[in-house]
Parts: structure tokens; sequence; C-alpha cells
């Protein structure tokens, strides 16, 4: 059997991939529902849906794997971009971890900013009036919608400095 490095791996192997993992989950999903008690006296008991949640997963994977496997012969595009392409992938993914965790240690809007400042500089080289007014909007802008309008908090500045200037 050929091994398929990450650089080399065609879209319909990783939608196959999925696909089969989809179907394992439906199998356990079926299982372990029918560990438990389909129906009772008062209506469907706590199997019920795990096991018809499990089945169509399990059908809709299988249906959906007829096109990509017809596809997986013909099909040459690949799932991670070949050169100079590749850094913009990594450089997106490390920024996404850093946001996740610059979330929760500056707060959403310092965060948010920061990474809509920087992210569009790195990635598209956008001019600066386009970038400035888009992360204000989606950093300050996202964050009065969520809080006055959604009544949801956000995360706050764990540093106090920060937190009293309401970032």
């Amino acid at each position: 059997m050929r091994r398929t490095s990450i650089k080399s791996l065609r879209v319909p192997q990783l939608y196959l991939g999925v696909l089969v993992v989809l179907i394992m989950l439906g199998g356990l999903l079926v299982e372990q529902g029918l560990g438990l008690k389909y129906y009772d006296r008062f209506g469907p008991g706590a199997g019920f849906f795990p096991v018809w949640i499990g089945g169509m997963l399990i059908v809709v994977a299988l249906v959906a794997m007829i096109p990509t496997i017809t596809e997986l012969r013909s099909s040459q595009a690949l799932v991670f971009p070949p050169g100079s392409s590749a850094w913009r992938v990594i450089v997106m993914l490390a920024s996404l971890a850093i946001l996740w965790w610059a979330v929760d240690m500056f707060g959403f809007r310092l965060a948010v900013l920061v990474y809509m400042l920087t992210i569009p500089i790195l990635i598209a080289r956008l001019p600066l009036i386009i970038i400035v007014p888009t992360a204000l909007a989606a950093s300050f802008g996202a964050a009065y919608v969520f809080e006055t309008w959604l009544l949801v908090r956000l995360p706050e500045a764990q540093f106090p400095a920060l937190a009293a200037l309401g970032l």
C-alpha cells in the first residue's frame, strides 16, 4: 500500500476519510443506543434517538461515499496548497490558536482587534484604509452588538489595567 503525505493528499481522499469516521461514529451511536431502552410506556426511551440518529448518519455517509469514490480517480485538487500558498494556511491556523488563547487573557475586544489588524496585513496585504475600520467593527462593534442587543457576555481582560479600561 502506497503512503500518502499530507502535501499530496487530495480532496476526495480527505472526504473519504471523514465519511469513514462518520460511519464509525454512527455505528457507535447505534451500538450505545441498542444498550438502552428503545421504547417504554411513555413513548420513546433513551435508546430511541441514538439508534435513529446513528442509523441516519451511517446512511447519509454511505450515500455521500458514492460520488466521492467516483471522483477519487479523476480529481487532482490538493487539500494542502502547494508552494507559497502553504504558508498562508499555516499562518491562519497558528493565528487562530493564538487568538483562542488571547481572548481569555486580553479579552474579546483587544484580542480580536489585534488579530483583525495583523492577519489582513500578513496574508492579503490590504491597505490600512480598509483594515482599520474592519478591525474596529469586528472587535468593538461585534462586542457592542453581543453585549447590548443580544445580552451575551464576552470574555474580559484578565489584567487589571486593561480591565479598568473596559477591555
